[in-house]
């Protein structure tokens, strides 16, 4: 199950990805190009992106963008 969230308050807008999979250790495992390239776009524009997950209880990843 896939859970994307948006939320707007103020000047920012937030956008919330959740799922209950798998997750992963993030200490375990590099990260890849997808996410270097996500990272690094939200960068460009100011934003900030925080991934969370463990393993076996799924994966959130937030993104905070300025509007």
């Amino acid at each position: 199950k896939i859970q994307v969230d948006f939320k707007q308050q103020n000047n920012t807008i937030t956008i919330q990805i959740s799922d209950n999979g798998n997750g992963f250790d993030l200490t375990k495992v590099s990260r890849g190009n997808g996410l270097k390239n996500m990272e690094k776009r939200i960068t460009e524009v100011s934003g900030k992106i925080n991934i969370s997950s463990t393993d076996k209880n799924g994966t959130t990843i937030i993104i905070v963008l300025n509007t």
